[in-house]
């Protein structure tokens, strides 16, 4: 009996997943690069985050630098707004005798609080003036939103928490006078918290006051590589692209089932578990036109490879079947349009705009990061402190198509309690807007 508990606790964990616009994929690295709407990226020949972004950016033909070393100390604060609302979820079990019931649940605003991303990176320029050494440290993947227990999605997810390091290490080398190229090596630690409610098979109306508890939490580290080029078509045209693997990170850390009462409490208990998370390969091209001694236009497209997630499954360490959940994920991609203008040699101002894509599809959205396509409208500027130090500042608004949530959560299946769970609801007008600063010195 024991053992079928144990199988139990394993079959009713109706895993929470991730998701995103562009994934879960912070692009919000460089403050310079917020303020033209993520174009420029690829090919910025003043910005130290081409530690990450493109290293061959470092040493941009046709543009002269000076020996020596440079730092960026940077920070975006990312301020999410959503409203999530019940379109009328629905649970069927024994105890509605097996008819499809709606649940009391509530709606809920804002469950994300704003959510600081620090970055800095670290350029060394030889001598020889065709060679650069850089780092980065960066958060590239984040995800996190918590719930009330009374909330209408609370069978698909109550928290989800995903944060990530990334350490870059690159190189760049100027071939010709007009090409240049790069590349690196990328090192990812992630930690995870995924927890969501158990319905109670046995309750008339599953409420938060009968509900269990499950929680999947983890850690874990992988490695990725990327390269770049950069090549100055003519004196005002530059043309960059850059690509960056896809990179496993093994995730190892427990499952716990808390909370259910009666029959069911056998069934509370930790154990070992693991799974993968396969982050997507990304590619970018990008142009800059300078139109004038003082303006420059850059244009951008990115790709994010997020059907290599494929699905989530989960491997416990008692031998019981796999839990498996389909991320249903596809390929997406987001161009992106850029003005910067060098209003004198100390005032830079910058504008852009952005449209990405979203690899969520309808039937596999979730409550975790309810998504849909994006605009961005982003401004900034560059103020230069010194004859060594610049201040860096952007304002970032993106605003959501509503995201549409229409799932399914089985729970106790192959059992005489199979539960099933109909999430039903929208995250209505959401939006992101983000602030960023970043300080450069030139040692």
């Amino acid at each position: 009996m024991t053992d079928f508990f144990r199988c139990l606790s394993l079959l009713l964990l109706g895993m929470p997943g991730a998701a995103g616009a562009t994934g879960w994929f912070v692009n919000q690295q460089s403050a310079l690069a917020i303020g033209r709407a993520g174009a420029g990226t690829v090919i910025d020949t003043a910005d130290p985050a081409a530690a990450y972004f493109n290293p061959a950016a470092l040493l941009s033909p046709g543009v002269a630098y000076a020996a020596g070393t440079e730092w960026s100390l940077g920070a975006q604060v990312l301020v999410p707004r959503a409203s999530l609302r019940d379109l009328g979820s629905t649970a069927s079990s024994p105890g509605t005798g097996l008819a499809v019931q709606p649940y009391p649940g509530t709606g809920f605003d804002n469950p994300t609080d704003p959510t600081p991303v620090p970055n800095l990176f670290l350029v060394h320029r030889l001598s020889d003036g065709r060679t650069a050494l850089a780092a980065g440290l960066t958060s590239a993947f984040g995800l996190s939103s918590t719930f009330s227990p009374e909330w209408f999605g609370r069978y698909d997810s109550t928290r989800v928490s995903l944060e990530t390091l990334n350490l870059t290490v690159s190189a760049a080398r100027r071939l010709t006078d007009s090409l240049s190229i790069g590349g690196g090596i990328d090192w990812q630690h992630a930690q995870s918290d995924l927890q969501s409610a158990l319905p109670d098979p046995f309750a008339a109306v599953p409420t938060s006051s009968t509900d269990g508890r499950a929680r999947l939490r983890g850690s874990g580290s992988g490695v990725g590589m990327h390269v770049g080029a950069s090549w100055a078509a003519t004196p005002a045209l530059r043309v960059a692209a850059h690509y960056r693997s896809g990179m496993d990170i093994a995730i190892s850390g427990t499952n716990t089932v808390q909370g259910l009462t009666g029959l069911l409490a056998a069934a509370n208990g930790t154990v070992g578990a693991t799974t993968e998370l396969r982050m997507p390969a990304m590619a970018g091209l990008g142009v800059a036109l300078a139109a004038s001694q003082s303006l420059t236009v850059f244009a951008q497209l990115d790709t994010y490879g997020w059907s290599r997630f494929g699905d989530l499954r989960v491997r416990l360490a008692d031998g019981s079947a796999d839990l498996v959940r389909p991320s249903g994920y596809r390929d997406a991609s987001a161009v992106s349009l850029g003005l910067q203008w060098q209003r004198s040699e100390s005032l830079a101002l910058r504008a852009g705009v952005r449209r990405e894509q979203t690899p969520t599809t309808d039937g596999f959205r979730d409550t975790t990061f309810p998504d849909g396509a994006r605009t961005w409208l982003t401004a900034g500027a560059s103020v230069r402190a010194s004859a060594r130090s610049t201040i860096d500042l952007a304002l970032k608004h993106a605003m959501f198509d509503d995201g549409r949530i229409n799932l399914s959560r089985s729970f106790y299946g192959g059992t005489p309690l199979a539960t099933t769970v109909q999430v039903s609801g929208v995250a209505r007008s959401p939006s992101v807007t983000t602030l960023g600063v970043a300080w450069r010195l030139r040692l």
